[in-house]
């Protein structure tokens, strides 16, 4: 599988220098097999996403409430 194109945010950066995580290419057909998901934005933070085309996932998995108590965490920068 071919990889796509992709704009790593800031918030993205952030999250990863203050939680464990793994980065990978998923498919599609994948994507829709995993427990939860989110989107990240600097606005929010990470935004839960409750479908992936039909495939329904949870909102509330306590992996993505760790990732936003996360965010809420980290200090913002100075102007």
């Amino acid at each position: 599988m071919a990889a796509g194109p992709v704009l790593p945010g800031r918030t993205m950066a952030l999250l990863q220098r203050h939680a464990e995580h793994r980065t990978a290419t998923v498919s599609l057909d994948q994507a829709k097999d995993m427990d939860a998901a989110f989107a990240t934005n600097t606005s929010i933070g990470g935004r839960p996403l409750s479908a992936i085309d039909d495939t329904q996932l949870p909102v509330d998995h306590p992996t993505l409430r760790k990732l936003q108590q996360t965010y809420l965490t980290i200090a913002g920068e100075s102007l």
